[in-house]
């Protein structure tokens, strides 16, 4: 029996889940304290499809209030291979000090929910 296309995201081998609203640092979502103007903190996630067919990737967006203050460096794949991983690497940049916030959008062929989102947030810090 066949099953379908199921998109899961980890940070550092923990399960992000889907909708999460809730930065961790466990979990990589949480890029803790960044230099403004420096160059960034990066994060590696990684995309995972449990299924036997192949995930089509539609898009992957960074949106929220500070999304500029977050980069994809790598990881705008079309597909994501049947029972493989893919990598996200995500580098937050701070433009201004204090809390910024944001929220990764993955947009994939998955039938049952089709956008997989996750928050993600880094405190700017000045020298």
């Amino acid at each position: 029996m066949w099953s379908l296309p199921k998109l899961d995201v980890y940070g550092h081998e923990r399960l992000i889940a889907r909708d999460d609203t809730t930065p961790d640092p466990a979990d990589r979502t949480d890029f803790g304290d960044t230099l403004v103007g420096g160059e960034g903190t990066l994060h590696i996630f990684a995309m995972r499809n449990r299924g036997d067919k192949s995930l089509k990737l539609s898009a992957i967006n960074i949106a929220g209030p500070h999304s500029d203050d977050f980069v994809i460096e790598y990881g705008q794949k079309d597909e994501v291979f049947h029972y493989s991983m893919e990598a996200l690497h995500i580098r937050f940049k701070p433009k201004s000090v204090g809390v910024r916030t944001a929220t990764v959008e993955i947009h994939s062929d998955e039938k049952d929910k089709p956008v997989y989102k996750f928050a993600i947030a880094g405190n700017g810090t000045a020298k």
